[in-house]
C-alpha cells in the first residue's frame, strides 16, 4: 500500500514521471489488487 499511497500523492503533486514508477511497483508487488484497473488506467498500462 505504501507504493499505492507514494504514487497517487507524486501524481498529485505533478511529478507524473515519478508517480507512474510507484504505482507501476505497486502493480508488480500486488498483482490482486482490487484496484488494478484504475491504477493501470493511471499508469497507462
Amino acid at each position: 500500500e505504501a507504493w499505492r499511497g507514494l504514487g497517487l500523492s507524486l501524481l498529485r503533486a505533478g511529478e507524473q514521471t515519478e508517480g507512474q514508477a510507484a504505482l507501476r511497483d505497486y502493480l508488480t508487488r500486488r498483482p490482486d489488487a482490487s484496484d488494478r484497473g484504475m491504477i493501470a488506467m493511471l499508469v497507462g498500462a
